[in-house]
């Protein structure tokens, strides 16, 4: 009896281990997934995901000077796609809202898995990011802050 006790305590205090270091891998970085954008040294351009490729179909040059280095707010955005390496670290994750019928739109990039784990095609983000220029067609924004809205996520990274 006492070897099953010692047995059942290793044991929960694994799962109670493995589950703190899933947590803090998660939100180990200075970006927030779950809680309102309060970073107030910023200027936000609000945009919605249609205008800006808008623009960017209209007059590539001028989109670029008009927001390059902003940090953009998109309100809502789409998720059609999701790519990831599966590293937890690495250049290779985003999600991308499809604005034409080819499939071309905008990335959300990102380095962290964290940012975009747990997302599924259809799903409706929030997104502050700040625009970086065009990639095989498609216009590219690093993630700086992403809140899912629809569904929202389950797993809150709190501290931030």
């Amino acid at each position: 009896m006492r070897i099953l006790l010692g047995i059942r305590s290793c044991l929960t205090a694994a799962m109670l281990v493995l589950v703190l270091a899933i947590t803090s891998a998660s939100c180990a970085k200075g970006i927030s997934i779950t809680t309102p954008y309060t970073n107030q040294d910023t200027a936000l351009t609000e945009v919605a995901t249609l205008d800006l490729w808008n623009s960017y179909q209209a007059d590539p040059v001028v989109t670029a000077e008009k927001f390059s280095g902003k940090h953009l707010y998109f309100t809502k955005v789409r998720v059609d796609k999701i790519v990831s390496n599966g590293e937890p670290l690495g250049s290779e994750h985003y999600i991308q809202e499809s604005i034409n019928p080819e499939g071309y739109g905008i990335i959300f990039t990102t380095y962290y898995l964290a940012d975009i784990i747990g997302l599924d095609v259809g799903h409706i983000v929030q997104i502050v990011g700040r625009y970086e220029g065009i990639k095989d067609g498609c216009i590219v924004v690093w993630i700086e802050w992403i809140n899912p809205i629809d569904p929202p996520r389950a797993v809150i990274c709190s501290g931030y």
